[in-house]
């Protein structure tokens, strides 16, 4: 393939790519009249014609039909039935005070939530779509996409949609309910998937949202930090004792103290994040399944390798929030990851549809 260089900034390009990835200035889409603003790319390759694996099972049901068992009433029981063994088992230690564990638990963890889309804005630099405002054709397709794969997978309303720059092909679901939600991608993604891929990755996000899986982390750190706050709390008690106290060594006391609700706190917050790790891996593979449920499965299988191929780093800044991205970069063990590793995910996908 030739090489062209880009009228806005003058670098050399691919001849078919219609985003500069200089500038990011869309080519091919602009009148005299306009100067081209980084907007969402048109994917540079066609999607392939595929020969669909048909799972063993798929149920017949027309678009618009809700495809996914969220679960609810099973999820606030078991929420409920965890938080009362904590309760139970925090009591023999602490008393009465272990009533505190669920509200502080609960409390911090929504908190949280309830700002992680307009966290995930900021931090990403998300420019979004506006359906009744299109800026050219490409905001349209993604949009459509993501409208469309909503409908199918029953969701009451179609998520806010977005895409935001960064080199790494990825893309990721935020928000506290159902009916406020976001999807978005990012350009390293839109500019080198093809539209059947692209269509897949937005599947697996819908899939997230439609099977309520950030709400369900959110109620696994809930427990994580309710335990947290009883374990440490009366070496926090002790501490401000401490603080007032006119013994002779009280100052070198509470420092030790200190050091040790570090110390638990700490351990504590490790162990916890493994387990919250383990729920967002299975949760990882229950999304790429209802993607290939929404969509084609191949094309789920394809996505996947694409992402292996992919070397391009995402910004520093994105680093804490790997846990919203369809994928992340494994840890050395995958136990300290928040995403099975890819070969995984193609393996299930292949063994579920064949």
């Amino acid at each position: 393939m030739g090489l062209k260089k880009c009228p806005y900034c003058a670098e050399e390009i691919q001849e078919a790519a219609v985003l500069c990835k200089h500038c990011h200035s869309q080519l091919g889409l602009v009148t005299n009249e306009q100067t081209p603003a980084p907007t969402v790319p048109q994917p540079v390759t066609p999607a392939a014609p595929v020969t669909p694996m048909m799972p063993r099972q798929i149920p017949s049901r027309p678009v618009g039909t809700n495809y996914f068992n969220t679960g609810w009433g099973k999820r606030v029981g078991y929420f409920l039935l965890v938080n009362a063994a904590v309760v139970l088992g925090l009591t023999y230690f602490v008393g009465d005070l272990a009533l505190l564990a669920p509200f502080y638990g609960f409390l911090s963890a929504f908190v949280a939530l309830l700002f992680s889309k307009w966290m995930v804005k900021k931090t990403f630099g998300v420019t979004l779509i506006k359906p009744d405002e299109f800026r050219n054709d490409s905001e349209k397709m993604i949009y459509t996409i993501v409208e469309e794969l909503a409908q199918k997978a029953g969701l009451p309303k179609t998520p806010e949609v977005g895409y935001y720059i960064s080199p790494d092909m990825n893309a990721f679901a935020a928000g506290m309910t159902r009916k406020r939600s976001m999807v978005a991608f990012s350009s390293g993604l839109l500019e080198r998937m093809d539209l059947a891929s692209i269509e897949a990755v937005a599947a697996h996000e819908v899939s997230h949202i439609a099977n309520g899986d950030m709400v369900t982390l959110t109620m696994v750190q809930a427990v994580v930090n309710g335990i947290v706050f009883i374990a440490t709390l009366p070496i926090t008690v002790l501490m401000w004792i401490l603080c007032f106290s006119s013994e002779r060594n009280a100052w070198w006391m509470s420092l030790i103290a200190r050091f040790f609700r570090f110390i638990v706190a700490s351990i504590l917050l490790f162990l916890g994040s493994l387990v919250v790790k383990f729920f967002s891996r299975k949760r990882e593979f229950a999304a790429d399944a209802g993607a290939a449920r929404l969509c084609n499965p191949q094309a789920m299988v394809k996505a996947l390798e694409q992402l292996m191929q992919d070397k391009a780093e995402a910004p520093q800044t994105q680093l804490k929030y790997a846990a919203f991205k369809v994928n992340s970069k494994p840890s050395f063990w995958e136990i300290f990851s928040t995403h099975p590793s890819l070969e995984r995910r193609i393996e299930s996908l292949k063994s579920l549809y064949r």
